[in-house]
């Protein structure tokens, strides 16, 4: 079984463009995935992440 985990937040800045983490536990490479969501939300600053442990360190550390 296949899981995805999104969390998506609109900065309250101006002109701040949206930032989206992604995690995905995937023989996918993260980097593969993050390229192809990113050139279908353009303004969007999208990072993946294939290790659960570095997902959850970035949602706590950035604050998304």
């Amino acid at each position: 079984m296949t899981s995805l985990a999104l969390i998506l937040c609109a900065s309250s800045l101006l002109h701040a463009a949206e930032v989206l983490f992604v995690y995905c536990p995937s023989p996918a490479r993260p980097i593969v995935l993050q390229k192809r969501i990113a050139e279908a939300l353009p303004g969007c600053q999208v990072t993946a992440f294939g290790r659960y442990q570095d997902f959850k360190s970035a949602v706590e550390t950035q604050d998304p």
